[in-house]
């Protein structure tokens, strides 16, 4: 999940996004630091703006597949926050609330007073608009809370945004309908479901690569994903699973319905070779990737 943090200058975002690291693994892109990189040479008109906006909303998309993410950006358009959140789903925005006359207060890096005497052009708050959001999922008043405060209620909102998951972990060489059944069981029970892609070495029973399988579960699961209620990601190869108390969670040994319960990823690939009838055995919407892994099979 992509937490996007828009406020002016001053507003408190960067202090609660590091305080939030500090509870948490999270991933932060803080728009200072990135302006002396990956968006180094972009300026502060309207143009600038939004092409800085596009590069951390890409990153920040990139980094998603692995772990959550804190942007703190001042984001000054209603459009451009607009925009973002329409490309990217997997994100919420978080107003951090200040005004400007308490920002310029603040002042933390001396931006307001260099602003006001010309030394900064377009600077947010002085010479150049902040629309305050329309559409936001979380509002932290930092002139009424104090840092403690604005800090742990985005950690709650965080918690609250990040459900618990039925965990899958398999090779998935292919995924096939008797997979798929009992991954749509937890769905259809309301669980949120993770799988877990173990990066097995490429051997004869293990012919198709980590990002290849990652893909087909992603064409199987596809409305599942878009609705974040499934997520795949890449996992350490384990040569065992090893649980103590059973605290906050429960092991569960799942059987395979018996119209499926025949079906093997061994069968498939072998059929997959023989151009056999192997597309009844898998989930449809993997057919057309598996097609074009055939020819891993032949390495």
């Amino acid at each position: 999940m992509i937490y996007w943090m828009t406020g002016l200058s001053g507003s408190g975002k960067t202090t609660i996004a590091k305080g939030v690291q500090t509870f948490r693994s999270i991933e932060v892109l803080e728009g200072d630091e990135l302006r002396k990189s990956l968006c180094c040479g972009l300026g502060y008109d309207r143009e600038d703006r939004n092409e800085n906006l596009r590069r951390t909303a890409h990153l920040a998309t990139y980094l998603d597949k692995y772990t959550d993410v804190i942007v703190s950006c001042i984001t000054p358009y209603e459009v451009t926050r607009s925009m973002i959140r329409s490309i990217y789903p997997n994100l919420k925005i978080l107003y951090i609330k200040a005004s400007i006359e308490e920002c310029i207060k603040r002042d933390p890096k001396g931006l307001y007073a260099k602003a006001d005497s010309g030394q900064i052009l377009n600077f947010t708050g002085i010479s150049d608009i902040f629309e305050p959001p329309v559409l936001v999922d979380l509002v932290v008043d930092t002139e009424k809370d104090t840092p403690q405060e604005s800090i742990k209620k985005v950690l709650n909102f965080i918690y609250k945004c990040n459900h618990k998951y039925a965990v899958f972990v398999g090779r998935w060489q292919p995924l096939h309908r008797g997979h798929e059944q009992i991954i749509r069981k937890q769905l259809q029970a309301g669980k949120k479901v993770a799988i877990a892609v173990r990066d097995t070495p490429l051997s004869k029973d293990n012919p198709f690569p980590l990002p290849f399988r990652i893909e087909v579960i992603k064409a199987a699961f596809q409305k599942e994903i878009i609705s974040e209620n499934l997520v795949v990601f890449p996992f350490v190869d384990i040569d065992s699973i090893n649980v103590g108390r059973e605290v906050g969670y429960k092991v569960n040994h799942l059987h395979v319905p018996e119209d499926v319960e025949f079906i093997s990823a061994t069968q498939i690939r072998e059929l997959m070779m023989k151009n056999g009838e192997w597309k009844r055995l898998v989930p449809f919407g993997a057919i057309e990737i598996l097609e074009k892994g055939k020819e891993y099979l032949e390495l």
